[in-house]
């Protein structure tokens, strides 16, 4: 019985290293077939261009990245941005191109999520003073 014991015991430690090692080099690769430049912000702006009618708040942003909304933040704030900076350069991206293929003012501001045109012309001479 000990050395049955043994034989299973040295088994399983040998199990344990073989799917630890196969995880591992799972995670290499993984990691290796990231683009150098994936960024957590730049993972970010692909959520936040996910939510093209409206602007995405900090919760439904965070649920889509499974992180809580402090760690969200923690982790932009550690970039030196904010959840904020990014939608508002993602709108005023849809904005400038909507208006450039000829969209009225109106649509535009409908479209990236303002209430209403003057709040996207107010946003635009701001971009602009930027």
């Amino acid at each position: 019985p000990l050395i049955g014991r043994n034989i299973d015991a040295a088994i399983m430690h040998f199990m344990r290293d073989a799917i630890s090692c196969a995880v591992e080099e799972q995670c290499r690769r993984a990691l290796a077939a990231l683009p150098a430049s994936a960024s957590f912000v730049a993972h970010v702006r692909d959520v936040v261009r996910e939510f093209t009618e409206a602007s995405p708040t900090l919760a439904a942003v965070a649920e889509r990245l499974r992180v809580s909304t402090r760690t969200l933040q923690r982790r932009l704030a550690r970039e030196g941005t904010t959840l904020h900076d990014l939608i508002d350069g993602e709108r005023r991206a849809r904005a400038e191109e909507l208006i450039e293929d000829g969209a009225a003012l109106k649509e535009a501001a409908f479209r990236v999520g303002y209430a209403d045109p003057s709040a996207l012309a107010r946003a635009r001479r701001r971009w602009l003073k930027t």
